[in-house]
């Protein structure tokens, strides 16, 4: 069992026993916070259409800085069903993906650009 619980954006602490050594179960986290780089609208957009989408759905990156990007989709039970890296030229970046090999329901598309995630949600029909 491990247990989670922060004071603040600094501090926090983690708890779980191993091996019935209750000495070693707790750890102090104090620093800086930890994180993922989203991709932020002053930095680049992320656009996802049609949503929901049934057969094809449109990736656009506006503003992108990076020359690589890659592009993954992950099921609800957090299996990636698709991931493919595009080198691109300019400032933007348009995609679209045929989806209709892949079963009805929700999936989260990642776009990784350098350290850079933008995360959006996508339904199929």
């Amino acid at each position: 069992m491990i247990c989670l619980s922060f004071l603040n954006t600094t501090t926090g602490w983690a708890g779980g026993f191993n091996g019935g050594d209750p000495s070693k179960g707790l750890y102090k986290y104090a620093g800086d916070p930890v994180g993922i780089n989203a991709i932020s609208n002053s930095q680049a957009s992320l656009i996802l259409y049609p949503n929901p989408a049934t057969e094809h759905v449109i990736i656009q990156l506006a503003n992108a800085n990076e020359n690589m990007l890659k592009i993954s989709l992950t099921d609800m039970l957090g299996e990636k069903v698709y991931e493919q890296s595009f080198s691109k030229t300019g400032k933007s970046f348009t995609r679209e993906m045929d989806v209709s090999n892949l079963s009805k329901g929700m999936y989260l598309v990642t776009v990784e650009q350098g350290t850079l995630y933008g995360i959006q949600k996508m339904i199929l029909e």
